[in-house]
Protein backbone atom coordinates (compact mmCIF):
# COMPACT_ATOMS: atom_id res chain seq x y z
CA UNK A 1 0.00 0.00 0.00
CA UNK A 2 3.07 2.19 1.00
CA UNK A 3 4.40 1.13 -2.12
CA UNK A 4 1.62 2.21 -4.12
CA UNK A 5 0.96 5.71 -2.75
CA UNK A 6 4.80 6.29 -3.50
CA UNK A 7 4.53 5.54 -7.34
CA UNK A 8 0.98 7.50 -7.69
CA UNK A 9 2.79 10.32 -6.11
CA UNK A 10 5.57 9.72 -8.68
CA UNK A 11 8.06 10.46 -6.51
CA UNK A 12 11.98 11.19 -7.59
CA UNK A 13 14.95 8.27 -5.78
CA UNK A 14 16.25 10.46 -3.63
CA UNK A 15 13.13 11.79 -2.45
CA UNK A 16 11.94 8.08 -1.38
CA UNK A 17 15.26 7.46 -0.18
CA UNK A 18 14.47 10.56 2.04
CA UNK A 19 10.71 9.85 3.06
CA UNK A 20 12.19 6.00 4.55
CA UNK A 21 14.97 8.02 6.19
CA UNK A 22 12.66 9.93 8.05
CA UNK A 23 10.06 7.11 8.40
CA UNK A 24 12.63 4.84 10.27
CA UNK A 25 13.73 8.37 12.58
CA UNK A 26 10.58 8.11 13.69
CA UNK A 27 9.66 4.67 13.90
CA UNK A 28 13.21 5.03 16.54
CA UNK A 29 12.07 7.75 18.14
CA UNK A 30 8.64 6.50 18.90
CA UNK A 31 9.99 3.14 20.21
CA UNK A 32 12.76 5.20 22.20
CA UNK A 33 9.56 7.20 23.86
CA UNK A 34 7.66 3.98 24.28
CA UNK A 35 10.68 2.60 26.13
CA UNK A 36 11.16 4.81 28.52
CA UNK A 37 7.59 5.51 29.13
CA UNK A 38 8.12 4.17 32.86
CA UNK A 39 10.68 6.85 33.44
CA UNK A 40 8.75 9.42 32.32
CA UNK A 41 5.53 8.35 34.51
CA UNK A 42 7.32 8.65 37.76
CA UNK A 43 9.28 11.83 36.49
CA UNK A 44 6.05 13.32 36.09
CA UNK A 45 4.93 13.34 39.87
CA UNK A 46 8.67 15.03 41.00
CA UNK A 47 8.31 18.79 40.98
CA UNK A 48 11.10 20.55 38.52
CA UNK A 49 11.43 22.07 34.79
CA UNK A 50 10.82 19.95 31.85
CA UNK A 51 13.43 21.64 29.84
CA UNK A 52 14.02 21.73 26.36
CA UNK A 53 13.26 18.51 23.84
CA UNK A 54 16.72 16.21 23.57
CA UNK A 55 19.27 18.93 25.73
CA UNK A 56 16.72 19.37 28.67
CA UNK A 57 18.09 21.45 31.27
CA UNK A 58 22.10 21.05 30.05
CA UNK A 59 22.40 24.76 29.01
CA UNK A 60 21.44 25.47 32.26
CA UNK A 61 24.43 24.82 34.03
CA UNK A 62 26.91 25.49 31.42
CA UNK A 63 30.31 27.93 32.37
CA UNK A 64 33.28 27.76 33.89
CA UNK A 65 33.45 25.70 36.82
CA UNK A 66 32.37 28.13 39.46
CA UNK A 67 29.59 29.37 36.66
CA UNK A 68 28.48 25.61 36.97
CA UNK A 69 29.08 25.34 40.92
CA UNK A 70 26.78 28.14 41.09
CA UNK A 71 24.55 26.55 39.18
CA UNK A 72 24.15 23.71 40.66
CA UNK A 73 23.98 24.98 44.13
CA UNK A 74 21.10 27.44 43.23
CA UNK A 75 19.54 24.56 41.73
CA UNK A 76 20.03 22.74 45.31
CA UNK A 77 19.01 25.14 47.30
CA UNK A 78 15.42 26.10 45.59
CA UNK A 79 15.10 22.04 46.37
CA UNK A 80 12.76 21.93 49.03
CA UNK A 81 12.69 18.27 49.35
CA UNK A 82 13.22 16.83 45.69
CA UNK A 83 13.40 18.37 42.78
CA UNK A 84 14.06 17.16 38.94
CA UNK A 85 16.28 18.66 36.09
CA UNK A 86 17.02 16.78 32.52
CA UNK A 87 20.67 16.41 31.44
CA UNK A 88 20.13 15.26 27.96
CA UNK A 89 18.30 12.51 28.02
CA UNK A 90 19.16 11.27 31.97
CA UNK A 91 17.03 12.27 34.59
CA UNK A 92 18.57 13.72 37.50
CA UNK A 93 16.48 14.20 40.62
CA UNK A 94 17.96 16.87 43.22
CA UNK A 95 17.10 15.37 47.09
CA UNK A 96 17.31 17.54 50.28
CA UNK A 97 15.09 15.71 52.58
CA UNK A 98 17.51 13.71 55.79
CA UNK A 99 14.60 10.73 54.82
CA UNK A 100 14.59 10.73 51.61
CA UNK A 101 18.76 10.71 52.03
CA UNK A 102 18.39 8.11 53.90
CA UNK A 103 16.63 5.68 51.82
CA UNK A 104 19.11 7.06 49.11
CA UNK A 105 22.21 6.07 50.85
CA UNK A 106 21.13 3.18 52.28
CA UNK A 107 19.68 1.52 49.35
CA UNK A 108 21.19 -1.51 47.22
CA UNK A 109 18.94 0.21 44.25
CA UNK A 110 21.39 3.50 44.69
CA UNK A 111 24.86 1.95 44.87
CA UNK A 112 26.54 2.97 41.67
CA UNK A 113 28.34 5.85 41.87
CA UNK A 114 29.75 8.56 38.93
CA UNK A 115 27.32 7.31 36.37
CA UNK A 116 29.59 9.13 34.06
CA UNK A 117 32.09 6.53 33.33
CA UNK A 118 34.68 7.68 30.85
CA UNK A 119 34.90 11.41 32.08
CA UNK A 120 35.99 10.18 35.57
CA UNK A 121 37.82 6.94 35.16
CA UNK A 122 40.30 7.97 32.09
CA UNK A 123 41.76 9.95 35.08
CA UNK A 124 41.00 7.56 37.99
CA UNK A 125 40.74 4.07 36.45
CA UNK A 126 38.26 1.74 38.43
CA UNK A 127 39.28 2.63 42.02
CA UNK A 128 36.74 2.38 44.94
CA UNK A 129 35.69 5.65 44.01
CA UNK A 130 34.81 5.05 39.91
CA UNK A 131 34.50 0.85 39.78
CA UNK A 132 31.19 -0.99 38.97
CA UNK A 133 29.02 -2.83 41.87
CA UNK A 134 31.14 -5.68 41.26
CA UNK A 135 34.35 -5.05 41.30
CA UNK A 136 33.50 -2.17 44.16
CA UNK A 137 32.59 -4.97 46.25
CA UNK A 138 35.14 -6.92 45.99
CA UNK A 139 38.04 -3.86 46.29
CA UNK A 140 36.21 -2.81 49.57
CA UNK A 141 36.18 -6.43 50.83
CA UNK A 142 39.97 -6.42 50.08
CA UNK A 143 41.40 -2.69 51.33
CA UNK A 144 39.07 -2.62 54.15
CA UNK A 145 41.61 -3.86 56.80
CA UNK A 146 44.43 -1.48 55.96
CA UNK A 147 42.38 1.09 57.10
CA UNK A 148 42.63 -0.79 60.52
CA UNK A 149 43.56 1.14 63.82
CA UNK A 150 47.06 -1.35 63.87
CA UNK A 151 48.19 -0.25 60.68
CA UNK A 152 47.15 3.41 60.45
CA UNK A 153 47.78 4.11 64.20
CA UNK A 154 51.89 3.97 62.90
CA UNK A 155 51.02 6.65 60.03
CA UNK A 156 51.36 9.21 63.04
CA UNK A 157 54.87 9.40 63.01
CA UNK A 158 54.56 10.72 59.72
CA UNK A 159 51.61 13.07 60.01
CA UNK A 160 53.97 14.41 62.87
CA UNK A 161 57.01 14.68 61.31
CA UNK A 162 55.81 16.17 57.89
CA UNK A 163 53.93 18.66 60.24
CA UNK A 164 56.72 19.77 61.79
CA UNK A 165 58.41 20.55 58.44
CA UNK A 166 55.29 22.24 57.33
CA UNK A 167 55.20 24.92 60.40
CA UNK A 168 59.23 25.47 58.77
CA UNK A 169 57.62 26.37 55.45
CA UNK A 170 55.22 28.50 56.76
CA UNK A 171 57.66 30.53 58.58
CA UNK A 172 58.78 31.86 55.41
CA UNK A 173 55.35 33.98 55.50
CA UNK A 174 55.41 35.57 58.58
CA UNK A 175 54.48 39.36 58.04
CA UNK A 176 52.79 38.43 54.87
CA UNK A 177 48.86 39.24 54.39
CA UNK A 178 46.26 37.31 52.52
CA UNK A 179 48.40 34.18 52.31
CA UNK A 180 47.17 31.34 50.09
CA UNK A 181 48.02 28.84 52.30
CA UNK A 182 46.86 25.67 50.00
CA UNK A 183 49.94 25.04 47.53
CA UNK A 184 51.57 24.98 51.18
CA UNK A 185 49.53 22.51 52.93
CA UNK A 186 49.12 20.46 50.03
CA UNK A 187 52.95 19.61 49.80
CA UNK A 188 53.29 18.56 53.16
CA UNK A 189 50.01 15.95 52.76
CA UNK A 190 51.46 15.13 49.10
CA UNK A 191 54.52 13.84 51.29
CA UNK A 192 52.02 12.16 54.32
CA UNK A 193 50.38 10.60 50.66
CA UNK A 194 52.74 9.30 49.20
CA UNK A 195 55.03 8.18 52.18
CA UNK A 196 52.07 6.15 53.50
CA UNK A 197 50.64 4.72 50.58
CA UNK A 198 53.53 4.29 48.37
CA UNK A 199 56.28 3.93 50.66
CA UNK A 200 58.02 6.82 48.76
CA UNK A 201 59.41 9.95 50.48
CA UNK A 202 59.11 12.82 48.17
CA UNK A 203 60.36 15.70 50.39
CA UNK A 204 57.99 18.16 48.24
CA UNK A 205 57.83 20.39 50.78
CA UNK A 206 62.13 21.06 50.42
CA UNK A 207 61.32 21.61 46.67
CA UNK A 208 58.59 21.50 43.86
CA UNK A 209 55.79 19.20 42.34
CA UNK A 210 53.69 19.82 39.79
CA UNK A 211 51.53 16.59 40.60
CA UNK A 212 49.45 19.26 43.05
CA UNK A 213 48.57 21.39 39.89
CA UNK A 214 48.19 18.52 37.47
CA UNK A 215 45.27 17.38 39.71
CA UNK A 216 43.69 20.16 40.03
CA UNK A 217 43.17 21.02 36.51
CA UNK A 218 42.45 17.13 35.46
CA UNK A 219 39.29 17.56 38.81
CA UNK A 220 38.33 20.86 36.98
CA UNK A 221 38.71 19.39 33.26
CA UNK A 222 36.45 16.27 34.82
CA UNK A 223 34.06 18.64 36.71
CA UNK A 224 33.35 20.21 33.51
CA UNK A 225 32.60 17.58 31.49
CA UNK A 226 29.94 16.50 33.63
CA UNK A 227 28.00 19.55 32.64
CA UNK A 228 28.87 20.99 29.85
CA UNK A 229 26.60 19.88 26.50
CA UNK A 230 29.06 19.41 24.16
CA UNK A 231 31.50 17.64 25.91
CA UNK A 232 28.82 15.20 27.88
CA UNK A 233 30.02 13.40 24.61
CA UNK A 234 33.04 11.81 23.20
CA UNK A 235 32.84 12.16 19.84
CA UNK A 236 32.65 16.41 20.30
CA UNK A 237 35.21 16.54 23.00
CA UNK A 238 37.82 14.74 21.14
CA UNK A 239 37.58 17.35 18.63
CA UNK A 240 38.24 20.32 21.83
CA UNK A 241 41.55 21.74 22.67
CA UNK A 242 40.28 20.70 26.33
CA UNK A 243 40.42 16.85 25.47
CA UNK A 244 44.11 17.51 24.09
CA UNK A 245 45.09 19.15 27.27
CA UNK A 246 43.54 16.35 29.35
CA UNK A 247 45.44 13.31 27.34
CA UNK A 248 48.79 15.60 27.98
CA UNK A 249 48.23 15.57 31.82
CA UNK A 250 47.04 12.23 31.97
CA UNK A 251 50.06 11.31 30.06
CA UNK A 252 52.97 12.89 32.34
CA UNK A 253 50.84 11.87 35.55
CA UNK A 254 50.78 8.28 34.72
CA UNK A 255 54.63 8.65 33.91
CA UNK A 256 55.41 10.43 37.34
CA UNK A 257 53.29 7.95 39.15
CA UNK A 258 55.13 4.99 37.32
CA UNK A 259 58.34 7.03 37.95
CA UNK A 260 57.85 7.40 41.92
CA UNK A 261 56.95 3.65 42.31
CA UNK A 262 60.32 2.70 40.25
CA UNK A 263 62.15 4.18 42.64
CA UNK A 264 60.33 2.54 45.99
CA UNK A 265 63.09 -0.14 46.16
CA UNK A 266 65.85 2.64 46.76
CA UNK A 267 63.71 4.91 49.06
CA UNK A 268 64.03 4.54 53.09
CA UNK A 269 62.38 1.38 54.45
CA UNK A 270 59.33 2.32 56.55
CA UNK A 271 58.52 0.35 59.71
CA UNK A 272 54.95 0.00 58.95
CA UNK A 273 52.82 -1.43 56.16
CA UNK A 274 51.95 0.88 52.88
CA UNK A 275 48.87 0.62 51.04
CA UNK A 276 50.82 -0.84 47.72
CA UNK A 277 53.14 -3.46 49.77
CA UNK A 278 49.46 -4.33 51.43
CA UNK A 279 48.09 -4.78 47.93
CA UNK A 280 51.27 -6.20 46.34
CA UNK A 281 51.51 -8.78 48.76
CA UNK A 282 47.88 -9.76 49.14
CA UNK A 283 48.38 -10.58 45.02
CA UNK A 284 51.14 -13.09 45.63
CA UNK A 285 48.95 -14.89 48.14
CA UNK A 286 46.48 -15.46 45.96
CA UNK A 287 43.97 -12.74 46.13
CA UNK A 288 42.25 -11.70 42.71
CA UNK A 289 43.45 -8.36 42.00
CA UNK A 290 45.23 -7.41 39.14
CA UNK A 291 48.72 -4.82 38.82
CA UNK A 292 46.29 -2.64 36.94
CA UNK A 293 43.90 -2.47 39.43
CA UNK A 294 46.22 -2.36 42.10
CA UNK A 295 47.80 0.45 40.45
CA UNK A 296 44.05 2.45 40.20
CA UNK A 297 43.48 2.26 44.14
CA UNK A 298 46.80 3.29 44.39
CA UNK A 299 46.21 6.44 42.68
CA UNK A 300 42.82 6.79 43.87
CA UNK A 301 43.82 6.95 47.47
CA UNK A 302 46.61 8.99 46.95
CA UNK A 303 44.67 11.95 45.03
CA UNK A 304 41.61 11.22 47.54
CA UNK A 305 44.08 11.64 50.66
CA UNK A 306 46.63 14.25 49.72
CA UNK A 307 43.96 16.67 48.41
CA UNK A 308 41.03 16.32 50.85
CA UNK A 309 43.61 16.57 53.89
CA UNK A 310 45.39 19.76 52.95
CA UNK A 311 41.52 21.77 52.29
CA UNK A 312 40.06 20.55 55.52
CA UNK A 313 43.52 21.94 57.38
CA UNK A 314 43.16 24.72 55.04
CA UNK A 315 39.67 25.03 55.76
CA UNK A 316 39.89 24.71 59.70
CA UNK A 317 42.99 27.03 59.50
CA UNK A 318 40.77 29.98 58.65
CA UNK A 319 37.98 28.91 60.49
CA UNK A 320 40.49 29.03 63.26
CA UNK A 321 42.07 32.50 62.54
CA UNK A 322 38.58 33.81 61.98
CA UNK A 323 37.51 32.75 65.45
CA UNK A 324 40.16 33.74 67.92
CA UNK A 325 38.16 32.33 71.00
CA UNK A 326 37.85 29.22 68.82
CA UNK A 327 41.26 29.10 68.55
CA UNK A 328 42.01 29.76 72.20
CA UNK A 329 40.52 26.98 73.23
CA UNK A 330 42.19 24.61 70.80
CA UNK A 331 45.40 25.72 71.68
CA UNK A 332 45.02 25.77 75.57
CA UNK A 333 43.41 21.76 74.28
CA UNK A 334 46.55 20.88 72.62
CA UNK A 335 48.86 22.54 75.50
CA UNK A 336 47.20 20.35 78.16
CA UNK A 337 47.00 16.96 76.02
CA UNK A 338 50.70 17.38 74.53
CA UNK A 339 52.84 20.11 76.50
CA UNK A 340 54.53 22.80 74.87
CA UNK A 341 56.87 20.40 72.17
CA UNK A 342 55.97 17.09 72.19
CA UNK A 343 54.94 15.60 69.23
CA UNK A 344 51.59 13.32 69.37
CA UNK A 345 51.21 10.23 68.72
CA UNK A 346 48.70 7.74 68.36
CA UNK A 347 47.29 7.40 71.72
CA UNK A 348 47.08 11.08 72.30
CA UNK A 349 44.55 11.86 69.20
CA UNK A 350 41.34 10.90 70.76
CA UNK A 351 42.00 13.31 74.19
CA UNK A 352 41.85 16.14 71.55
CA UNK A 353 38.25 16.16 71.83
CA UNK A 354 37.61 19.89 70.85
CA UNK A 355 39.65 20.29 68.61
CA UNK A 356 37.57 17.17 66.60
CA UNK A 357 34.50 19.20 67.07
CA UNK A 358 36.27 21.84 65.11
CA UNK A 359 36.63 19.49 62.32
CA UNK A 360 33.43 18.18 62.79
CA UNK A 361 31.69 21.61 62.27
CA UNK A 362 34.84 23.08 59.44
CA UNK A 363 32.95 19.45 57.61
CA UNK A 364 29.75 20.36 58.22
CA UNK A 365 30.17 24.26 56.37
CA UNK A 366 32.77 23.03 53.50
CA UNK A 367 32.70 19.29 52.93
CA UNK A 368 34.94 17.71 50.40
CA UNK A 369 31.95 17.21 47.57
CA UNK A 370 28.97 20.01 47.51
CA UNK A 371 26.89 16.85 46.08
CA UNK A 372 26.99 13.42 44.78
CA UNK A 373 25.98 11.20 42.73
CA UNK A 374 24.04 7.94 42.48
CA UNK A 375 22.68 5.70 40.06
CA UNK A 376 19.09 4.10 40.54
CA UNK A 377 19.26 0.51 39.24
CA UNK A 378 16.17 -0.01 40.38
CA UNK A 379 12.67 1.76 40.87
CA UNK A 380 13.02 3.23 44.59
CA UNK A 381 9.70 4.80 46.74
CA UNK A 382 10.91 7.64 48.20
CA UNK A 383 7.46 8.37 49.49
CA UNK A 384 4.49 5.67 49.23
CA UNK A 385 3.33 5.78 45.52
CA UNK A 386 3.72 9.71 45.29
CA UNK A 387 7.58 9.99 44.72
CA UNK A 388 9.54 7.15 43.20
CA UNK A 389 12.88 7.57 42.23
CA UNK A 390 12.23 5.40 38.42
CA UNK A 391 15.26 2.82 37.71
CA UNK A 392 17.59 4.76 35.27
CA UNK A 393 17.62 8.41 36.62
CA UNK A 394 20.38 9.34 38.67
CA UNK A 395 20.06 10.99 42.92
CA UNK A 396 22.10 13.87 42.95
CA UNK A 397 22.51 14.19 46.82
CA UNK A 398 22.47 17.30 48.11
CA UNK A 399 25.60 17.76 50.49
CA UNK A 400 26.36 21.04 51.13
CA UNK A 401 22.92 22.59 51.10
CA UNK A 402 22.21 20.31 53.51
CA UNK A 403 24.24 20.89 56.00
CA UNK A 404 23.46 24.68 55.60
CA UNK A 405 19.76 24.31 56.04
CA UNK A 406 18.38 26.60 58.41
CA UNK A 407 15.51 23.70 59.00
CA UNK A 408 18.28 21.44 60.41
CA UNK A 409 20.93 23.77 61.35
CA UNK A 410 19.93 27.12 63.65
CA UNK A 411 22.00 29.87 62.46
CA UNK A 412 23.44 28.21 60.18
CA UNK A 413 26.32 29.73 58.99
CA UNK A 414 27.61 30.39 62.14
CA UNK A 415 30.97 28.36 63.05
CA UNK A 416 29.80 26.86 66.38
CA UNK A 417 31.56 23.62 66.97
CA UNK A 418 29.95 22.65 70.32
CA UNK A 419 27.24 21.71 67.90
CA UNK A 420 28.43 18.20 67.49
CA UNK A 421 28.71 18.21 71.79
CA UNK A 422 26.63 14.73 72.46
CA UNK A 423 24.06 16.81 74.23
CA UNK A 424 23.10 18.97 71.43
CA UNK A 425 23.44 16.52 68.72
CA UNK A 426 21.43 13.46 70.32
CA UNK A 427 18.02 14.21 68.76
CA UNK A 428 19.56 15.53 65.30
CA UNK A 429 18.93 13.53 61.96
CA UNK A 430 21.73 11.46 60.97
CA UNK A 431 21.35 12.25 57.20
CA UNK A 432 21.65 16.25 57.94
CA UNK A 433 25.32 15.48 58.28
CA UNK A 434 27.17 13.62 55.59
CA UNK A 435 30.92 14.87 54.76
CA UNK A 436 32.12 11.34 54.19
CA UNK A 437 29.27 10.33 52.30
CA UNK A 438 27.17 8.16 54.66
CA UNK A 439 26.04 4.18 54.35
CA UNK A 440 27.46 0.97 52.86
CA UNK A 441 29.63 3.65 49.61
CA UNK A 442 30.93 6.24 52.92
CA UNK A 443 34.36 6.87 52.75
CA UNK A 444 36.77 4.38 53.79
CA UNK A 445 39.96 6.46 54.69
CA UNK A 446 37.74 8.95 56.93
CA UNK A 447 39.43 8.38 59.80
CA UNK A 448 42.99 8.52 58.38
CA UNK A 449 41.97 11.85 57.34
CA UNK A 450 40.47 13.16 60.50
CA UNK A 451 43.67 11.77 61.92
CA UNK A 452 46.05 13.55 59.97
CA UNK A 453 44.39 16.77 60.10
CA UNK A 454 44.25 16.34 63.95
CA UNK A 455 48.10 16.10 63.97
CA UNK A 456 48.51 19.05 61.55
CA UNK A 457 46.57 21.63 63.73
CA UNK A 458 48.10 20.29 66.86
CA UNK A 459 51.73 21.32 65.72
CA UNK A 460 50.75 24.56 63.68
CA UNK A 461 48.52 26.07 66.50
CA UNK A 462 51.43 25.87 69.49
CA UNK A 463 53.61 27.67 66.94
CA UNK A 464 51.34 30.26 65.16
CA UNK A 465 48.63 32.22 65.90
CA UNK A 466 46.41 32.58 62.30
CA UNK A 467 44.71 35.20 61.13
CA UNK A 468 42.74 35.51 57.99
CA UNK A 469 41.10 38.30 56.05
CA UNK A 470 37.77 36.85 56.19
CA UNK A 471 34.95 38.06 58.43
CA UNK A 472 32.36 35.60 58.08
CA UNK A 473 31.65 32.71 56.20
CA UNK A 474 29.47 34.13 54.10
CA UNK A 475 32.63 35.98 52.97
CA UNK A 476 34.29 32.65 51.13
CA UNK A 477 32.70 32.36 47.92
CA UNK A 478 32.96 28.92 46.87
CA UNK A 479 33.93 26.72 43.86
CA UNK A 480 34.43 23.22 42.76
CA UNK A 481 36.93 21.26 40.80
CA UNK A 482 34.83 18.16 41.90
CA UNK A 483 36.37 19.23 45.11
CA UNK A 484 34.85 22.05 47.27
CA UNK A 485 37.46 25.41 47.36
CA UNK A 486 37.67 29.15 47.84
CA UNK A 487 36.89 30.87 45.01
CA UNK A 488 39.41 33.42 46.27
CA UNK A 489 41.71 31.17 47.78
CA UNK A 490 42.62 31.06 51.78
CA UNK A 491 43.05 34.63 52.92
CA UNK A 492 45.90 33.63 55.74
CA UNK A 493 48.14 35.23 58.12
CA UNK A 494 50.64 33.97 61.06
CA UNK A 495 52.17 35.55 64.23
CA UNK A 496 54.93 33.01 65.71
CA UNK A 497 53.38 32.64 69.54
Amino acid sequence: MLFTLLCKYELKKYEVKKFFVVVVLVFWFLHYQWKRRHLYHHASKIPGSRGWPIVGNLFQFTGDSDETHDKILKYLDACKDISKAWMGPTLVCGIVKPEYLAKCFMSPSTTARLYFDRKVTDFLGQGLLTAPIPVWKRHRKIIHPFFSDKIINRFVEVFGRQSITLGEQLEKYLGQKNVDIFEIVRNCTLDISFETMLGVQLNVQQGESELGRWTDRLLEIMFLRLFNFWYQYDFFFKWTKLHKENQLLLTKYQRYLEEIIGKKGKSVKSDFVVLLDFLLDLSRSGTKITTEEILDEVKTFVIGSFDTTALLSCFTITMLGMHPDVQNRVYEEVLTVLGPERTPDYQDLPSLKYTELVLKETLRLFPPSPCLERLVLEDLPLDGDDITLPKGSVAMLAVLPVHRNTKYWPDPLKFDPDRFSPERSTNRHPFTYMPFSAGPMNCIGRKYGIMSTKTIIAILIRKFKFRTEYKTVDDIKLGAKLILRPRDGFKCSFDLR
